[in-house]
């Protein structure tokens, strides 16, 4: 465990610009008038496998949990040695009172009863004592079904996302210019996502990022970190019938609304969206952002299959 560790920001080649495939809708209208977006929970996009680990065994939660007990029991003698040593008290015990403390520890004939006698001795000063083993295996889980996804692609003129996200060619796709400054570029915040057909791993053997909320009334909640490297490779990771999104993702800890990410500089037409519709975004554009938005449409080339991008 590496209580709050400092996570190194990932290396990739950055994208000047996302786009995000849309219906014409209320909501998409939404994203241009009110200047907000919606981070959906994993278990709302249409992946069953979005933010999914393999499955951590009964033993390997067993070990987990007898590891934090071994460590809060650990830390819990070093600090009465620490206090003896220094000559001052350990919630108000002291000399011959640790040291009948340390005797009935050492006594005890299992770890069990030795890790009880401590939490026993919390209750009897009035404190809240050990956190939960438990609390990081929950909030893993927490973790990964919470997270706010918002769903971006680099490829503006991919025939499938058209026709899955985009009404059949109907809609629209909003470009956001990843300008430095802006959430989309930071590499915290997004991420290109990594395609593999093998689902994520979480080990707590192989260390993990966490933190510890103490509370006035009640025992301290020990979790893992959002910004932990394993969580994180859950969250940037899909199976590889997903790679033809070319997808990028800016998430939050917690689904909801946001402002945007980062600027609107394109609306892109689909090839089948009506003129009526191309009128209507072209004036709600025009009312509601201040900076010079680029309008193109999606065309197919003649004789191909392929999409071509124009300026419209």
């Amino acid at each position: 465990m590496q209580p709050d560790a400092k996570q190194a920001k990932p290396k990739e080649q950055r994208v000047k610009t996302l786009y995000k495939y849309r219906a014409t809708s209320d909501r998409t209208e939404d994203i241009i008038t009110k200047k907000s977006i919606w981070l959906a929970r994993p278990d709302t996009l249409n992946d069953p496998l979005e933010c999914q680990i393999k499955p951590l065994t009964p033993q390997e939660l067993k070990k987990h949990a007898r590891d934090v007990k071994a460590a809060q029991a650990s830390g819990f003698i070093m600090n009465i040695f620490m206090t003896k040593k220094s000559g001052s008290s350990f919630y108000g015990r002291t000399g011959k009172q640790l040291k009948y403390l340390l005797n009935r520890i050492k006594s005890a004939k299992s770890f069990d009863k030795k890790y009880q006698i401590m939490c026993d001795f919390y209750q009897e000063v009035g404190v809240a004592g050990f956190s939960s083993p438990d609390g990081y295996f929950n909030s893993l889980s927490k973790l990964l079904n919470g997270v706010g996804i918002f769903s971006l692609t680099e490829n503006p003129a991919n025939t499938l996302m058209w026709s899955h996200y985009g009404d059949s060619h109907r809609g629209i796709a909003v470009g956001f210019d990843a300008v430095d400054g802006s959430d989309l570029a930071d590499a915290e915040k997004c991420q290109q996502v990594t395609y593999s057909d093998e689902l994520s791993e979480f080990s707590f053997e192989k260390g993990f990022s966490a933190s510890t909320t103490f509370y006035a009334n009640d025992k301290p909640k020990s979790s893992i970190s959002f910004n932990d490297d394993q969580v994180r490779r859950a969250f940037f990771s899909k199976t590889n019938d997903w790679a033809y999104e070319k997808e990028w993702r800016y998430i939050r800890q917690v689904a909801g609304s946001y402002d945007l990410p980062a600027p609107i500089t394109e609306v892109v037409f689909g090839a089948k969206c009506p003129a009526e519709i191309r009128d209507k975004y072209r004036a709600i554009v025009s009312v509601s952002l201040d900076k010079e938005v680029r309008f193109r449409e999606a065309v197919f080339l003649p004789g191909t299959t392929a999409i071509e991008i124009k300026d419209c």
